[in-house]
């Protein structure tokens, strides 16, 4: 297998192919229906023709079936090689038998992308897998991109392009907007589609590509990054076929600051299994999922609704720099209390209004108003327009305020909503930040809802949809700010190039001489040039040099078997701590040799490890596991009794920067014992943050040669003394031989 810079710049030169063929597939020219039928009546294989016709596609359409002459007066051909003009993109809506025939005669075409509607692959198991191989083989052999099988929509709004079996697309006009949505469903399309139009926005493609026989949900994700058309990337994801090539993509588009929302099935073990009879997709682990998207920055939300009420939100506004949230409730005290609540229990940063600030509100706003944040703007009055007009002093001091970034606004039923909606108008002309409306009253604002529908401002019917919304600006803004920051610091290791090398070096001598495992002691060389240390040590093999080495580290001792056959030591007792006498030493060395005897041949026991015992702050496992999706994920938790008792852990993907690593801690449950609890001292977190980047390091860069890391416990001193390694294990791929 090629690697190295030549194998990246042809990869990198595929994937720009690959864009420049979505590129085709969703701007095409001509278009080509095979198994055409009329549009009247409510035949599916009519809809793709109908729903151009009706939406005034700007190219040409080239009906062919072979049962007519004429379809819609457009003159219809027996076959796709008998169309007089070359075909951009052909659209495959027959049974599944006859899918080959059609694809075969569109190579002899020198179609480049074809889009297959049919059914009957992948998603049914075994024989579908087998038949959909076999389209894979004739479009790499011929040169055709295939976006499907089992596809339903494709849809270029600014062109008229509504290519869909869809009958949500029957809509009389498609919105166009700034959104890209792709989708592993097909009626999700619909759904996305009248949602966004119902309040005003509309999208600038959607594709819902079915089993990804070629082409993926990641490749249209590229293309919407590269698409100057499309500000905000919405998707429904049922598995990822390469996590490697989706966090390169989602990287770019943090570069270009297009946020990408994903709505990701199959977090349930029902819910994985139901995934694949659908598009016969591999969902993967979900926890890496969670953990690859907070680290990319994408938006993770729970459905379709909330995707594109979130996906409005950013297609208005620009992510802030400055995300703390000032709240405005008018005439509710109870609003500005529930969303207080809320506030806290969805961890939305409020704003913390300065005593400047609150003075300028106190004298703008009546006597009986609370200047906290959320703000309650309360106190009838006997002029009907005092309060909205107090409304909009609060609105235009909170837009002028540096330390406030986004503005919501809470309007329950009050006789002046209207009025208050039209200030919210009036101000976002000039503010620089979101404004965020929440109306409670439902149907009773249709013309509130008209004057922000026509001024393309997105709102929410109640105050936990806005609130999520809003956090979600919040998440994606401050990981803005931490990624560009985050860029000023190192995260290579704190160990010379060199001394990397000659880990890899180390490593594939162990492959070659057959190792499959690598235990503590043997691992212990590539760990040190990757800046880790350990307790004083050494691998003893007879009880003489057992003494001999607990005499020289200083007692106690704990001692621990070394084989490559019995990675579980406990399953053996294969483990003593606190040995404090250099006579119990020699017995508890033969005692451990007897032990692992009795599961493993003599040659296939190392010896026994003597190790000086450490008193820790804290143990902490560090560890590493290969995911289908992403590759190989990385996990920090509290160590010892913490991982049984408490279960939980952060995790992210290699390479991680020392920022990446501090939140990673700082995620952990256990934090507070780590930062010192009921007067215990604070453990070394520097030491830490820098392990879990060494270690990230370590796994990027001999990551091909490795199955799983356990590295278990990592002793974690007080601080300023920094970690050591209490015991390790490596299980070997032997495929990167």
């Amino acid at each position: 297998m090629q690697t190295g810079p030549e194998a990246d710049e042809k990869a990198e030169s595929l994937v720009e192919q690959t864009v420049d063929q979505v590129a085709r597939l969703m701007n095409p020219r001509t278009i080509a229906i095979i198994g055409a039928s009329g549009s009247e009546g409510s035949k599916r294989t009519g809809r793709p023709l109908k729903s151009l016709l009706k939406h005034g596609f700007t190219g040409k359409v080239f009906p062919v079936n072979p049962k007519y002459s004429s379809i819609d007066n457009l003159p219809c051909y027996k076959s796709v090689k008998d169309v007089p003009e070359d075909i951009d993109l052909a659209a495959i809506i027959l049974a599944r038998d006859r899918v080959f025939q059609a694809l075969d005669e569109c190579v002899a075409k020198r179609v480049r992308t074809v889009m297959i509607y049919s059914s009957g692959f992948a998603e049914l198991g075994h024989e579908g897998r087998v038949l959909q191989s076999r389209l894979a083989s004739i479009a790499q052999q011929g040169g055709v991109r295939i976006c499907g099988p089992n596809a339903a929509s494709l849809v270029n709004v600014r062109q008229g392009m509504a290519l869909s079996l869809s009958t949500g697309l029957t809509v009389d006009k498609l919105v166009p907007g700034n959104i890209g949505f792709a989708s592993h469903s097909g009626a999700f399309i619909s759904t996305a589609l009248r949602l966004a139009n119902e309040k005003g926005f509309g999208y600038s493609y959607m594709v819902s590509l079915g089993n990804e026989v070629d082409l993926t949900i990641a490749d249209f994700i590229h293309f919407f990054v590269e698409d100057p058309d499309t500000r905000v990337i919405a998707a429904f994801v049922e598995g990822l076929k390469d996590g490697k090539n989706f966090r390169r993509i989602a990287t770019l588009a943090a570069d270009r600051r297009k946020p990408i929302l994903i709505v990701k099935a199959g977090r349930s073990e029902r819910g994985g299994r139901v995934a694949a009879s659908h598009t016969g997709s591999i969902t993967g682990d979900d926890r890496a999922y969670s953990a690859a998207f907070r680290q990319l920055g994408v938006i993770r939300v729970n459905d379709v609704s909330e995707l594109v009420e979130i996906s409005m939100l950013f297609s208005r506004y620009d992510p802030p720099t400055q995300t703390d949230a000032a709240i405005v409730c008018a005439g509710s005290g109870g609003a500005a209390s529930l969303m207080a609540d809320l506030a806290e229990q969805k961890g939305l940063k409020l704003a913390d209004f300065s005593p400047t600030l609150r003075e300028t509100l106190a004298k703008a706003l009546t006597q009986f108003s609370i200047v906290l944040n959320p703000i309650d703007i309360a106190g009838v009055t006997a002029d009907p327009d005092e309060e909205p007009a107090l409304f909009r002093a609060c609105l235009e001091n909170l837009a002028r305020e540096g330390t406030v970034g986004i503005i919501v606004v809470v309007i329950p039923v009050v006789s002046y909503a209207v009025q208050i909606i039209q200030h919210v108008v009036d101000v976002l002309r000039t503010a620089n930040k979101p404004i965020v409306p929440i109306l409670l009253g439902g149907s009773l604002f249709p013309e509130c809802f008209r004057i922000l529908e026509e001024n393309r401002i997105p709102y929410f019917s109640s105050c936990d949809q806005g609130v999520k919304a809003v956090k979600a600006l919040q998440e994606y803004g401050d990981f803005l700010v931490r990624r560009h920051t985050s860029t000023t610091e190192g995260q290579r290791p704190h160990v010379l190039t060199d001394e990397r090398g000659r880990a890899r070096a180390e490593m594939i001598a162990l492959l070659r001489n057959g190792r499959d495992v690598l235990t503590l002691n043997t691992a212990a060389g590539i760990l040190r040039r990757y800046g880790f240390r350990f307790p004083v040590q050494g691998l003893a093999r007879s009880d003489r040099e057992a003494r001999h080495i607990a005499k020289s580290s200083g007692l106690p001792v704990a001692m621990k078997v070394e084989s490559v056959k019995i990675l579980h030591k406990s399953d053996v007792s294969g483990v003593r701590l606190g040995i404090e006498s250099l006579s119990t030493v020699e017995n508890v060395f033969g005692e451990l040799m007897h032990a692992s005897l009795q599961r493993a041949e003599s040659s296939e026991v190392d010896g026994i490890l003597v190790q000086q015992m450490v008193r820790p702050h804290t143990e902490i496992i560090l560890g590493c596991k290969r995911d289908p999706s992403f590759g190989h994920v990385l996990l920090v938790g509290l160590g010892g009794v913490f991982v049984e008792l408490l279960n939980e852990f952060s995790l992210r993907l290699p390479p991680v920067s020392l920022m990446d690593a501090r939140q990673m801690i700082t995620e952990l449950r256990g934090e507070k014992i780590l930062m010192g609890f009921r007067g215990k001292g604070r453990a070394d977190i520097d030491a830490l943050a820098e392990a879990i980047v060494n270690f990230s390091c370590l796994i990027e860069e001999l990551g091909e040669f490795i199955e799983e890391v356990d590295i278990n416990p990592l002793f974690l001193l007080e601080e300023g003394k920094g970690a050591l390694i209490g015991d390790a294990l490596f299980v070997l791929n032997r495929n990167g031989r």
